[in-house]
């Protein structure tokens, strides 16, 4: 590899890294300088199986400027082995509590996302946005009761959430059990509910750090409401995780560990060009003029030199003017014997002047 091939693969692999580190210097920048100071919901249930579902969610940017927040809400579930279910999100709507804001509803792999806020308008400090939706699809039948399970939160927010809670209530009794949890995903820390028949309430216990978030369960009355069986459709090979790779740049424990994979790569890259081509390099076991260094000669009668084509000039004249020195009345083709055999001498006639 040419010098100038090997610097470009270094710069190309700096210019990687850079990239691969700068969604890291965000999370630990701005995006973890604003909260979500609280998060309600309310959810009724009506008898067609329908969740008409509200979120009423104050965040604080405070000095910095946004143009709004991301919410993902999960419609695509892991069901068994085979299938995933599928949870339809409608009737999208986004105001601050009086007058519409503007919103954009999207599919982003498992998730349908809301992008909230006006892409022309940068807002800061204290904001409020009321986010309303329908559910189909979202209740769980089973042979003796009917039952809703819900991450309330979702647990894909970077920032920590100061307070979370929320309502569920039935047009007619029937609640029978509910439970709450609340952490990261898989998380069995109980959070704070209570409830009778019509209604039941949830309330974290303590705030929500990033990737944290509040999860209810209600039991209902078998009958109480109408619950169609589950919508399945076949599952993908790969297991179904929400990346939230709609946008790429969105930090999250998923990207986060991509991007230090990414930066470990980048770096085995560099040191692995260094090691080839950016290094100063040892020659001090290279021979220019054979593949091994020559023992040492005798000057003009060692084994090496019997070519004459590789012989110098000056010494040509010299290794003749010795052959006739030695035989003055031999000819130098005479005088030269075979070279191989240490019995063998350049001159019959005075040898002890050639082995000197």
């Amino acid at each position: 590899m040419n010098r100038f091939g090997g610097y470009g693969l270094v710069v190309i692999a700096v210019v990687a890294g850079l990239i691969a580190v700068a969604p890291v210097a965000n999370v630990l920048g701005t995006e973890e300088d604003w909260v979500i100071s609280s998060f309600e919901a309310r959810y009724v249930l009506d008898e067609s199986g329908t969740v008409a579902a509200t979120e009423d969610i104050i965040v604080d940017f405070g000095s910095l400027e946004r143009h709004g927040i991301f919410r993902d809400i999960p419609v695509e579930y892991e069901y068994d082995e085979k299938s995933n279910r599928l949870i339809g999100i409608t009737g999208v709507s986004v105001t601050d509590g009086m007058t519409p804001v503007p919103f954009e509803a999207s599919d982003s792999g498992p998730n349908i996302r809301i992008k909230v806020g006006d892409p022309d308008e940068l807002v800061s400090g204290r904001r409020r946005y009321v986010i309303g939706y329908t559910i189909n699809d979202g209740l769980n039948p089973f042979p003796d009761h009917d039952e809703l399970y819900w991450n309330v939160t979702g647990n894909e927010w970077p920032v920590p959430i100061a307070t979370a809670s929320a309502v569920v209530s039935t047009l007619a009794p029937g609640i029978e059990r509910i439970a709450c949890y609340q952490g990261p995903t898989g998380s069995t820390d109980p959070c704070v509910s209570s409830g009778d028949q019509n209604s039941a309430s949830f309330q974290t216990s303590e705030g929500l750090g990033p990737g944290s978030g509040l999860t209810l369960v209600v039991g209902l009355r078998k009958g109480l409401i109408a619950v169609d069986p589950p919508r399945l459709v076949p599952a993908d090979d790969e297991p179904l995780i929400d990346t939230g790779f709609g946008n790429l740049f969105e930090v999250h424990a998923v990207t986060i560990g991509a991007m230090l994979l990414t930066a470990a790569a980048v770096l085995t890259a560099l040191g692995r060009q260094w090691w080839v081509a950016g290094r100063d390099r040892w020659y001090g076991d290279k021979y220019y003029l054979s593949e091994k260094p020559q023992a040492a000669l005798k000057p003009l009668f060692a084994r090496g030199l019997r070519h004459t084509s590789v012989i110098p000039l000056p010494l040509k004249l010299r290794f003749w003017n010795t052959l006739r020195g030695a035989c003055p009345n031999l000819d130098a083709l005479s005088c030269k014997r075979n070279l191989n055999s240490a019995r063998s001498t350049w001159c019959t006639a005075r040898p002890a002047q050639v082995y000197a």
